[in-house]
């Protein structure tokens, strides 16, 4: 029987009898993690024990396990894709977790990439994270996107925090242990925390057997990730695989990975497609001489806004070129 002796200290010394924790005990809930995850109605059930006494003891000890929430100035971040078409149409709040999902291809990556430079651009007193755990960053990709805006892609590169995870362990030690150490360290702290992608390593590593492990271990992330953005006025980015969508009761071909589990997480969430559909654009492309203008032909793309709390259901139409993502 799995007994947490701090948490039932905390509890005691703040008001819960005894014989409500050996309740706990006895049932296998007195433990942070499953006192403070697990619905107090279930626990209660399970227990016998009222349930406003659940409530009280799950309120209490998130109380006590939850990180010191340091006070920062606000400021205005400006997460902008610098495209009126775009900018316009996605919302991208102050801070938060922000997730693009969509099949291979679709773009995911390049969103993240483009974001992560216009930030640079804007505030270039602050670096941006960007954590993969999809193999080595395509750091040419982001060389690129810089030399096209005409900036000195080294110096852009030089404000990219690289970190890759191989396995669950290292991404839960990045999360747990490197981020929060991070930001306590940095002055000023990073404005973007970015993960390319959330579902890799947990798709690889978990079967369905253990679900609910790979449940509390996402909530745990997110529980640091939304702590280290409202301190430190920060956003954290992920892009996230799909799965096929077995529902009866819906036309999508796709869902996105982890489930709800995850998708409880997340405060935005913008579904991106890749379409059949071609247009011919003219670029400019840096030379020696200045700057000339080159005809390409691109694929059309969607973002569409499926959870937000500013505007959802919201599409935009978008295409990737050398120096980023543009609407169309």
């Amino acid at each position: 029987m799995e007994v947490d002796n701090e948490a039932r200290k905390v509890l005691l010394d703040n008001g819960i009898r005894s014989q409500f924790l050996d309740l706990f005990a006895s049932a296998g809930f007195l433990t942070r993690e499953k006192l403070t995850a697990t619905p107090p109605m279930t626990i209660s059930f399970q227990t016998h024990v009222p349930l406003n006494i659940c409530n009280d003891a799950a309120d209490i000890l998130a109380k006590a396990i939850a990180p010191e929430v340091k006070i920062v100035e606000e400021e205005d971040i400006g997460v902008l894709f610098h495209d009126d078409i775009l900018d316009n149409l996605i919302k991208i709040p102050k801070n938060g977790i922000i997730e693009f999902t969509g099949p291979a291809g679709c773009g995911k990556s390049n969103i993240i990439y483009h974001l992560l430079i216009n930030q640079i651009i804007s505030d270039p007193e602050r670096r941006v994270v960007l954590i993969s755990t999809e193999g080595h960053v395509p750091t040419q990709r982001l060389h690129k996107i810089a030399e096209m805006r005409g900036l000195d892609p080294e110096e852009v590169l030089s404000m990219i925090l690289i970190k890759e995870a191989t396995e669950v362990v290292e991404f839960n030690q990045i999360i747990n242990v490197t981020l929060p150490q991070l930001f306590s360290t940095c002055v000023p702290p990073p404005s973007i925390v970015a993960i390319d992608s959330i579902a890799a390593l947990f798709r690889s590593e978990f079967d369905m057997n253990a679900a609910k492990q790979r449940a509390q271990m996402l909530f745990d992330m997110s529980t640091i990730l939304k702590w280290i953005s409202a301190s430190y006025n920060c956003l954290i980015f992920t892009t996230n695989q799909v799965t096929a969508n077995m529902g009866p009761f819906t036309t999508q071909e796709w869902v996105p990975s982890l489930g709800l589990a995850w998708s409880n997480c997340v405060n935005m969430r913008v579904r991106v497609t890749k379409s059949s559909m071609k247009r011919d654009i003219q670029e400019e492309v840096p030379t020696a001489y200045g700057r000339n203008s080159e005809s390409k032909t691109v694929t059309l793309r969607t973002m569409y806004v499926e959870i937000s709390p500013r505007a959802q259901d919201v599409k935009a139409t978008f295409y990737i070129s050398d120096s980023g993502v543009h609407g169309a």
